[in-house]
């Protein structure tokens, strides 16, 4: 009775937005934001969404660490200039640099490198790298 349950015990900084356009969506802590534009959809932990990327109903799993990674590889996260709509982004994906994913062609099932769709959408398993400029 005398010891208290701590449901969250991460010490991590609340989110930081920047010149960002959110609209009904939910962020974690941790996470970075900049120059993007969100709308419905859920931010996961340690996010990290650059410079002109629109993300609508999008739900991004986020990082299990901020990244350390060289710089010759993709980035954790979402690039600059992403659009992706309909898309579930699990934990540790990095997506490169002006990627289309919004399932142009309406497709219902589909499988690709990195990526699959399942009923019209678009999933990204964890620790896939998505390359710049790729379109779904």
């Amino acid at each position: 009775a005398g010891r208290p349950v701590y449901t969250r015990p991460r010490f991590l900084p609340p989110v930081k937005v920047t010149d960002c356009r959110i609209f009904e969506s939910l962020l974690s802590d941790g996470a970075i934001l900049t120059g993007s534009e969100i709308s419905r959809s859920v931010i996961g932990i340690r996010s990290l969404v650059r410079n002109g990327s629109v993300l609508d109903r999008v739900v991004l799993m986020g990082n299990k660490s901020y990244d350390t990674s060289p710089e010759d590889v993709v980035p954790l996260g979402i690039g600059f200039d992403c659009e992706i709509r309909n898309a579930i982004i699990d934990t540790d994906v990095r997506i490169g640099d002006g990627c289309r994913l919004i399932n142009t062609e309406g497709v219902h099932e589909a499988d690709g490198e990195g990526w699959f769709i399942r009923d019209g959408i678009i999933v990204v398993p964890r620790l896939q790298t998505i390359a710049p400029g790729t379109v779904i």
